[in-house]
């Protein structure tokens, strides 16, 4: 049984090759007819493709698990030769090694995927605080005009650079620290509701289903451009579900704007806004007007890639089943002619001959007129290119350019943050030794006053010492006249 199932696995991730060439080739006509849709309808229709795509891979495991032998499966998969023969042989004699490699990947992916999951849990316990009481208030008014019956816990961080949903059950909201501080109310209100916009479509069980997929065909680009188209329409919808709340388009492009900006210059899941390239520009672009913007160059020419692989593949297999016979190979003009050509040629055969030539010379005319057509076309096609990559590049440069002058910025306001911290220092170096020197002055004031109350408990102790010297001497000078009285005659 655990042959069988490795077997039926290996062989659907063989042919979600092709069927993932359907589905990519399916999205680029899609998002070309649904250009002016809004975006609500655009993420369901991916949604639905990219279901549509799991689906189809797991009716072909299932279909591969029920065949008896690998050389039944090997003879075709729902009617059509995909893969060549002696593709499939190679296939199935170096199955297990792919698989090994395989699971390799993918362990390594889903480690990476459960790594971010408790990175994000232990967040909300790390340098967290709530906010103030009135942003609290607010955030439940708008969880309450949203119509979010859970309990949506708000929350800033100091650990993070961008607005954080995470958690299913029990969700939280983690804002930069100092975000809310640097916004208007109309701005704040924008980034809180497209962040309870998440909550309420639940994007963030679907954004992990959507990892998981990923993670199973990591090795298919198809699937890769289908999961940033869903990303990209998915952050459409929150815009459009926050704009319609709070019915002004300028509080969120400034927002964006400002964010951006916080972004650059502050210290250092679905989220509100990921730093993909271009990805505010287009998001601005759609807020504004409403208009979805084409697929860039390397998109488009990935479109056509696709294309010219599907119809290499399908000429192959039609090949291989017999419905195109070869083609026989054309004689030299110098060959060997048969001897029927060196009879003379009946009288009625000239004029059939004739037209046949004319024929054979429309045709040829013909022939070189669509080389002709198909040279141009591919000269024109070559000189849009050129340009496509001549606005590419100067894009590029303005990008460059625009990187450049933000990092100075960010250079000059690190160099401006650390002359002021020098500053700072210098202040509170000062202050401290003019607190030794006060603590010191105070000291010297003590002592002064110690030796002041000693010196006047001296002079009182003086003056003591001379009222009783003086007393004595009154009492000395008494004595001394008595005998004087005494010496007198009497009269």
């Amino acid at each position: 049984m655990a042959d069988r199932l490795s077997n039926a696995f290996g062989w659907m991730l063989l042919h979600s090759l092709w069927q993932g060439l359907l589905l990519g080739l399916s999205v680029g006509v899609t998002r070309s007819v649904t250009k002016n849709w809004n975006a609500t309808a655009r993420y369901n229709i991916a949604s639905g493709m990219f279901t549509g795509f799991l689906l189809v891979c797991l009716l072909t495991f299932i279909w591969h698990l029920n065949q008896d032998t690998a050389a039944a499966s090997v003879s075709a998969s729902f009617g059509v030769y995909v893969i060549p023969g002696y593709f499939n042989s190679w296939f199935a004699a170096h199955e297990n090694n792919i698989l090994l490699v395989w699971l390799v990947i993918f362990f390594i992916r889903l480690t990476q995927m459960a790594v971010a999951i408790w990175y994000n849990r232990q967040m909300l316990h790390r340098r967290v605080n709530l906010p103030e009481t009135q942003w609290q208030q607010v955030f439940q008014q708008l969880c309450k005009a949203l119509n979010i019956q859970r309990t949506v816990t708000l929350l800033e961080s100091a650990c993070i650079k961008i607005p954080v949903v995470t958690g299913h059950l029990k969700p939280f909201v983690l804002l930069p620290f100092g975000l809310l501080s640097s916004l208007t109310a109309d701005q704040t209100e924008a980034i809180l509701l497209h962040e309870l916009a998440h909550i309420r479509r639940n994007d963030w069980l679907v954004n992990l289903f959507q990892h998981i997929a990923a993670s199973i065909f990591f090795f298919h680009p198809a699937v890769a451009l289908v999961n940033a188209w869903i990303k990209e329409e998915r952050e459409h919808c929150c815009d459009d579900i926050a704009i319609g709340q709070t019915r002004n388009k300028t509080s969120m492009v400034e927002a964006l704007i400002h964010f951006k900006e916080h972004n650059l210059y502050a210290a250092a899941c679905e989220t509100a806004f990921p730093g993909k390239k271009n990805q505010l520009l287009r998001r601005v672009q759609y807020i504004v007007g409403h208009k979805n913007t084409a697929p860039n160059f390397s998109v488009r020419l990935f479109y056509l890639t696709l294309f010219v692989i599907l119809f290499a593949g399908s000429a192959i297999c039609m090949m291989n089943n017999g419905h195109l016979k070869p083609v026989k190979k054309l004689t030299s003009v110098n060959a060997a002619t048969p001897a029927i050509i060196d009879q003379p040629l009946p009288i009625n055969a000239i004029p059939f001959a004739t037209k046949k030539l004319k024929a054979i010379r429309k045709k040829a005319a013909n022939y070189i007129k669509n080389e002709q057509l198909e040279a141009t076309a591919r000269e024109e096609f070559a000189a849009d290119l050129q340009e496509l990559a001549i606005k590419d590049q100067a894009v590029a440069k303005i990008n460059q350019a625009q990187a450049i002058t933000d990092e100075q910025r960010a250079k000059n306001a690190q160099a401006k943050a650390l002359l002021d911290q020098q500053a700072a220092r210098l202040m509170e170096e000062k202050a401290r030794q003019d607190q030794q020197q006060a603590k010191h002055d105070q000291e010297n004031a003590m002592k002064n006053q110690a030796q002041a109350i000693l010196q006047q408990e001296k002079a009182e102790k003086d003056q003591q010492q001379a009222k009783a010297d003086q007393e004595h001497a009154l009492i000395d000078k008494k004595e001394a006249e008595r005998p004087m009285h005494k010496s007198r005659p009497a009269i």
